[in-house]
């Protein structure tokens, strides 16, 4: 991760107002207060996988506050999803007070205020989703900001593995990498906050840990298939052991369709194949062909509808970008 802020004393107002300026574009916009009066110390890093945004921060005790003028004032929607790696915090909000304890995951929603508390030193990493990608996972995310999956076992010490792993990992993986990382990391998240509510005793959801489990399976297939622009419904459903229609059934569970999952990851890859530099001698209409695209008049309409902008536009952005870095 790329550090961006390290401090041994943060002690005075204006240096807490700094620590407010830092964390606000990256995390939140949030009124602090040191829980201490001696001296605040924090370290801030941070690091994109994909379309997450990971953000590093080990600092000692401070309580944090999102209110409704700090939502009004930065108008970020993202959802955040958190990982304690170590330390202690509450969260506190309308539905309800949670303890995170070390290895804890929760959730917040940046568009609901809400009260956090760091009650030691504590080392956590926070992860800027935006909201239609857990939206597409999870029906109705608000209900899980009370939800703590247990990260001692099943689905959720593995995705808090996986997170842990990928803030190590993700820097030295390629664009492309990162996309299907960044995917895998949101399924993992949404299996391990389903499993969570599950164990609540709450029996209202539509999909259930197993449903999500054989979802994730069925996307991992097809990211290593997204290239065949021949690949159909029935041959995935075939190598699952599943009919069409339950295929179908699956995917719409998460207020989603078989072909739109399959055109959004393909159009993805190929924004993100225009950015690499390492696809530079590639055509335009070779990116698309090798991203499953066969009919390249409408992949560039449909970029353009995705994006808001051509794909020679989003080269040309991606490289000047480049040159001024």
């Amino acid at each position: 991760m790329r550090l961006v802020y390290s401090s041994q004393d943060l002690g005075g107002a204006d240096q807490l107002s700094r620590y407010q300026a830092l964390v606000a574009p990256r995390v939140a916009k949030v009124e602090a207060h040191p829980s201490r009066r001696a001296g605040f110390s924090c370290e801030i890093a941070e690091m994109s996988v994909g379309p997450l945004r990971f953000v590093r921060i080990q600092s000692d005790p401070i309580e944090l506050r999102r209110s409704m003028r700090c939502i009004e004032a930065d108008g970020q929607t993202q959802y955040l999803v958190g990982l304690n790696l170590s330390g202690a915090s509450t969260v506190h909000h309308a539905t309800g007070h949670t303890l995170i304890p070390t290895g804890g995951l929760f959730l917040l929603d940046k568009t609901v205020p809400y009260e956090s508390a760091v009650i030691e030193r504590t080392d956590r990493v926070l992860i800027a989703i935006p909201r239609p990608l857990l939206e597409r996972r999870l029906d109705d995310p608000g209900r899980y900001l009370s939800v703590m999956p247990e990260t001692d076992s099943g689905v959720g010490r593995i995705a808090a593995t996986y997170l842990t792993t990928l803030v190590e990992e993700g820097p030295d993986m390629t664009v492309s990498q990162q996309a299907a990382a960044a995917d895998i990391c949101l399924d993992l998240l949404a299996m391990a906050f389903e499993a969570g509510d599950a164990g609540r005793g709450d029996t209202s959801r539509r999909s259930g840990p197993r449903t999500l489990m054989l979802l994730s399976r069925i996307k991992a297939y097809l990211r290593c298939r997204l290239t065949d622009p021949d690949l159909t419904p029935s041959e995935i459903a075939r190598a699952h052991g599943i009919s069409k229609r339950y295929l179908h059934t699956l995917f719409a569970s998460t207020n989603n369709t078989l072909g739109a999952w399959v055109r959004e990851e393909r159009m993805t890859r190929a924004h993100a194949a225009l950015a690499d530099p390492r696809c530079e001698r590639l055509s335009i209409t070779e990116v698309a062909l090798r991203e499953g695209f066969n009919d390249i008049p409408h992949f560039s309409r449909q970029f353009k509808a995705r994006f808001g902008m051509t794909p020679a536009v989003a080269r040309a952005r991606a490289m000047a970008q480049r040159q001024a870095n």
